[in-house]
């Protein structure tokens, strides 16, 4: 599917054709879905990143909790290149929209993982 020309999907109302081409149903990206801007560039990436992801966790026979997407942004992110700051800046936002929903003793358990991961973005913009 061509994202480009997917301009009025959700003005055509019931199931967005969008969801059907992220295959995503975690309803915390419904904000992704409900707003699209015709020729975005950053929506076009976080629709690819989202895609991906469920993708991902699909495969891997996922439930697609908020864990899992959460799991999977985070090692996504752990992974992008500033050298793509769309691409990145499309991960951290699909990781505000799903860190609300992630248990508090999830987040706990993983915080130093996430401080790891915005220390490596911090001083990579410094030097």
């Amino acid at each position: 599917m061509d994202i480009g020309s997917s301009k009025s999907m959700v003005s055509e109302g019931g199931i967005s054709k969008l969801s059907g081409f992220t295959a995503c149903t975690n309803p915390a990206f419904d904000s992704v879905n409900r707003v699209w801007k015709s020729g975005s560039s950053i929506q076009a990436e976080v629709v690819s990143v989202l895609a991906a992801i469920a993708e991902v966790i699909k495969e891997r026979d996922g439930k697609e909790t908020d864990v899992e997407y959460c799991a999977a942004l985070m090692t996504a992110l752990e992974g992008s290149s500033l050298g793509n700051p769309r691409r990145t800046a499309a991960i951290a936002y699909l990781l505000h929209l799903i860190v609300r929903k992630v248990p508090k003793e999830v987040l706990q358990a993983q915080f130093h993982r996430f401080v790891q991961v915005r220390t490596e973005f911090k001083f990579s913009h410094i030097f």
